[in-house]
């Protein structure tokens, strides 16, 4: 579901503009978030670069991982599924895509 990468960062991108953050001070951040140590972080600036251009990156070709997802939830404020799905109405629209992707990409031999 490449859209739904893009989509999701494109709203991480917006969430850290709408904090007026340039990449650099939005990583600056979410370093020192709940006294993280440098190692802990696994978000570089490439990565965040990727992850607001929806790219899929890592050895298990994960677009985001739980723990990139909770850092990112603590350092915007919001909730992993706000940052996953967006706004409340959004989620709706998410499931009602992704059943009409589903539907539609049925196989004819399973139709019977």
């Amino acid at each position: 579901m490449k859209y739904k990468q893009i989509e999701i960062g494109q709203r991480i991108k917006n969430l850290r503009l709408a904090k007026s953050l340039r990449q650099d001070d939005f990583i600056s951040l979410i370093t020192n978030k709940g006294n993280r140590e440098e190692k802990d972080v696994s978000i570089a600036p490439n990565v965040l670069q990727k992850i607001e251009n929806g790219e899929i990156f890592g050895k298990n070709k994960n677009y985001l991982s739980e723990k990139q997802l909770q850092i990112l939830s603590d350092v915007l404020e919001i909730s992993k599924r706000e940052i996953i799905f967006g706004k409340e109405e959004k989620i709706k629209e998410f499931v009602m895509q992704f059943f009409y992707q589903a539907v539609t990409n049925i196989h004819p031999k399973l139709l019977g």
